[in-house]
């Protein structure tokens, strides 16, 4: 695997921040029986709080409530030591919830969303004029976060140019929701994200489901002519392939098997970690094989947040 990721990585002395944009949400979780109790949930907050547990300076740009359960995730991001002074707290509209519903035998979960008129839907390009970029290394963000609303997927092609501008690297996870978009809609936004982005993060189910390609070499074919440069393509248990524009050959790099109790956020505290590793001057193979470990650790574990781990010993030139 070739390291050329890494150069452009170590930057820790001007830019050592990692920068989300999306919605934060409550989940409700179903427990034994019929009992739901409360937690945070939502993919870029997810990711930020697992890259803030490995060590990396987070920040947050999203909208919450003025409710309880804004207050909640606002409580959160201070325990986690995630920034956010760049979200917004809008007392006309709620924080958006889901509901989590009883894992499957093989650790998955069902979900049911409310989120429509939330405050991270009300997310527009304005919330993005107040963001100074200048100690930002990476912007993250998904398909979630352009299929909430209008406004939210303008400011999300907003917050890629002004953040490509100052020299920012984007990272981009397709997390795409069939509930939430029609895959004609996904896929415009993930073809053009896919040439905006310096680290691509689509999962095989997510390019099976939008592109109706189940091979992963065409998986990657299809990424690569989208104009993709780095692409990691998640693969659920058995780990993650990886591809690097003027690298070596497509490659797998295995996940540690373990037994699985709840899947939930796994892929999220796999991208968290996977940034925070980067931005510490791990190369990009190292970083995989660290984020493969933590998300095995997570699915071990109930729950998304509650489940990811602290910072891990950095995999070593193996």
């Amino acid at each position: 695997m070739s390291d050329t990721m890494a150069p452009q990585t170590v930057r820790r002395q001007a830019r050592d921040v990692i920068t989300a944009l999306g919605e934060a949400m409550i989940e409700l979780r179903q427990g034994p029986g019929e009992t739901f109790c409360a937690g945070p949930g939502g993919d870029t907050s997810n990711v930020l709080v697992a890259a803030a547990r490995q060590g990396a300076r987070t920040r947050y740009i999203s909208r919450v409530g003025s409710d309880r359960f804004g207050q909640d995730l606002r409580a959160l991001w201070d325990r986690e030591q995630v920034d956010s002074r760049t979200v917004t707290v809008d007392p006309d509209a709620p924080t958006g919830i889901y509901f989590s519903y009883a894992a499957r035998a093989d650790g998955t979960r069902q979900y049911e969303y409310r989120r429509v008129g939330s405050a991270a839907s009300r997310i527009t390009r304005k919330d993005i004029d107040e963001v100074n970029w200048s100690d930002v290394a990476w912007l993250h963000l998904s398909s979630i976060t352009q299929c909430i609303s209008v406004s939210a997927c303008e400011a999300a092609f907003h917050a890629v140019t002004c953040a490509r501008a100052a020299g920012v690297r984007i990272s981009y996870d397709t997390n795409f929701r069939p509930s939430l978009c029609s895959a004609q809609r996904a896929i415009a936004y993930v073809r053009q994200m896919a040439g905006m982005s310096d680290l691509f993060l689509p999962s095989r189910e997510d390019l099976a489901m939008l592109t109706g390609i189940e091979d992963i070499a065409r998986q990657i074919a299809w990424c690569v002519a989208q104009g993709a440069h780095c692409v990691v393509l998640k693969d659920g248990a058995r780990g993650a392939w990886v591809w690097q524009e003027g690298g070596s050959e497509l490659e797998l790099l295995r996940a540690p098997v373990v037994d699985a109790i709840d899947t939930s956020g796994a892929g999220d505290c796999f991208v968290g970690t996977l940034l925070a590793h980067l931005l510490a001057g791990q190369t990009l193979h190292h970083a995989v094989v660290n984020a493969n470990r933590a998300a095995a650790t997570s699915v071990t574990r109930p729950g998304a947040v509650d489940s990811y781990p602290h910072a891990m010993v950095a995999a070593s030139g193996e």
